[in-house]
């Protein structure tokens, strides 16, 4: 019966952890890249690890990666992808397997998406049919998750990693639309996208989500603390500049 109760009290604080973890500022696998384009380097089914800058560079390298989708996508996705019209303009793509050195990635999502795998040699379609063209791996859950060939889902905040099924797969498309704040219906965990960009000034990640400002002069957009810290000094002049034009005067107005 102890070792019931301890083995339940166990899950219960795994449980709570996952559930109160900041995905923005943690990863898995530790320093490094979680994989080396062929395959993955790191158990990613252990806790998860505070981010690091070398983390957050990373990151910033790898949503690079997703181009924006040319005129002919977007006239596609806007007739046959159940997606909002106005997110089909904020609509990114990535070419999984273009080389044998890019099978597998990995991306943070810093709000929720619809996301959905192509494949791109019309020969390989009917022989695709039923199977898996991509396996997603929500970090977060521990959760595998196959994708067929124009199926949807719905990727909360949080990372992952996108891999072929086998050395023989052929490329595929991935795309993604994020969620705007304006659907008529937004399920429990969902971070909605703003169709405003906000750009990291230390590692340049660009999120589709609110990020802080520096609480001296209040302008300069940053993703994380740990951003925050490495640029500091670099921003730490500037800063002072900002806050001392903020000075009250006698008169209690601003210089």
């Amino acid at each position: 019966m102890a070792e019931e109760t301890k083995e339940a009290q166990e899950t219960t604080e795994a449980t709570a952890k996952r559930e109160t973890t900041d995905w923005s500022t943690h990863t898995y696998g530790g320093l490094g890249s979680l994989h080396d384009g062929k395959k993955l380097l790191h158990d990613p089914k252990g806790q998860a690890e505070a981010c690091t800058f070398a983390t957050m560079k990373r990151r910033t390298t790898e949503q690079r990666a997703w181009r924006p989708i040319d005129d002919w996508m977007r006239q596609h996705a806007q007739k046959n992808f159940p997606v909002d019209p106005q997110a089909v303009a904020g609509a990114t793509e990535l070419l999984l397997g273009q080389t044998s050195n890019t099978r597998v990635v990995t991306t943070y999502f810093d709000t929720t998406c619809t996301f959905f795998a192509l494949i791109t040699q019309v020969e390989q379609k009917g022989k695709t049919k039923g199977e898996p063209l991509v396996n997603v791996y929500a970090l977060s859950g521990h959760v595998l998750l196959p994708c067929e060939s124009g199926a949807m889902m719905q990727l909360s905040e949080g990372e992952y990693v996108f891999m072929l099924p086998d050395e023989a797969s052929p490329p595929v498309m991935l795309m993604r639309f994020p969620l705007l704040k304006n659907q008529p219906f937004m399920l429990d965990g969902v971070v909605s996208a703003s169709r405003k960009l906000r750009t990291c000034a230390a590692c340049g990640q660009v999120w589709r989500r609110s990020m802080k400002k520096c609480a001296g002069c209040g302008e300069v957009p940053y993703c994380s603390q740990v951003c925050q810290r490495h640029h500091w000094s670099s921003h730490k002049a500037a800063c002072k500049r900002a806050r001392s034009q903020r000075k009250p005067t006698p008169e209690g107005g601003t210089k």
